[in-house]
């Protein structure tokens, strides 16, 4: 029987430094000086890639079952830690608070990390997987939109797990601001509420789920990535076309952060075919879940 991976082992992210994609305002000085880009443990270079982007209040050991199922299947496995985001077990340290406003700063990271990687992997990567779980998948998507012409926009395969896309989420603004109101240890607790029947399903989802606040980030930068997702004055994400065409969305039919029936709406306004949908009778932490069924389901589309 396969060990069940542990917290803090599963990747090896390291401090890189990376160069940031050209942007059209000159907010150079806000990138980061270095971004915590993690290889799986047990991962080897190959042609093909996946590039992992996790969601609110995780971090990469979010991806801890995925993956060795990546791994299994001949791709080297890199994810990207948010701005902002600590390692598991890890002090959560003070930061610019604006890093957590923008789903554009976000994307423009992610976008520069993934360009990063297809210049610097060896050999250079001919086939990407580019996966996004909730927060991650709105970067994701962002990314694609904001940066067309970047490695990240060309990659062959984009995956959205539980996406938390403005117009799906399950929350109204006004119920944020109440939550965002509450102590730590309440909205902890509701939090955990939320999502216990995934917290049950294992020993690394229970420790993923351990605790949320205090957690992986901080109070500020949670509100404020949730008030960033909520934003109605935020340019709602519509995917190009070409994108789509190359996109996977994988949903809880159970989730309790994103309303099924409202992605649901808004895959039918985007135009996405059923059979590029998967619905799953889960809630929201869909790769601490089933994550072997993702992969067969995106492999055998």
């Amino acid at each position: 029987m396969t060990a069940m991976p542990q917290v803090g082992s599963i990747f090896d992210p390291r401090p890189t430094c990376v160069e940031p994609l050209p942007t059209a305002w000159p907010l150079d000085v806000l990138f980061p000086s270095s971004l915590h880009l993690a290889h799986a443990r047990g991962s080897r270079s190959a042609e093909r890639l996946a590039f992992l982007i996790h969601g609110l209040a995780m971090n990469e050991d979010y991806f801890g079952l995925l993956a060795p199922e990546l791994i299994g299947r001949g791709y080297d496995v890199w994810a990207l830690r948010l701005p902002g985001y600590a390692g598991s077990g890890a002090p959560v340290r003070a930061l610019r608070p604006h890093i957590g406003l923008s789903m554009t700063y976000y994307a423009w990271v992610a976008a520069s990390a993934m360009a990063h990687l297809a210049r610097m992997l060896d050999p250079a990567p001919t086939h990407v997987l580019a996966w996004g779980h909730s927060l991650g998948g709105v970067v994701l998507g962002t990314a694609v939109t904001s940066f067309p012409d970047s490695a990240i926009a060309r990659a062959d395969r984009l995956v959205f797990e539980a996406p938390a896309f403005g117009e799906a989420l399950a929350w109204p603004l006004t119920t944020v601001a109440v939550l965002a109101a509450l102590p730590d240890g309440v909205l902890n607790t509701l939090a955990r509420g939320m999502l216990l029947d995934d917290i049950r399903t294992s020993p690394l989802a229970a420790a993923q789920g351990s605790s949320f606040l205090p957690g992986r980030a901080s109070r500020l930068l949670l509100t404020m990535n949730v008030l960033a997702l909520c934003n109605p004055l935020a340019q709602a994400l519509r995917l190009a076309r070409e994108a789509l065409a190359k996109s996977w969305f994988v949903l809880g039919e159970f989730d309790r952060l994103v309303d099924h029936d409202r992605l649901v709406g808004l895959l039918d306004r985007w135009g996405v075919a059923a059979e590029r949908r998967l619905v799953l009778p889960r809630n929201h932490l869909l790769a601490l879940t089933v994550p072997r069924e993702m992969l067969d389901w995106v492999d055998g589309v």
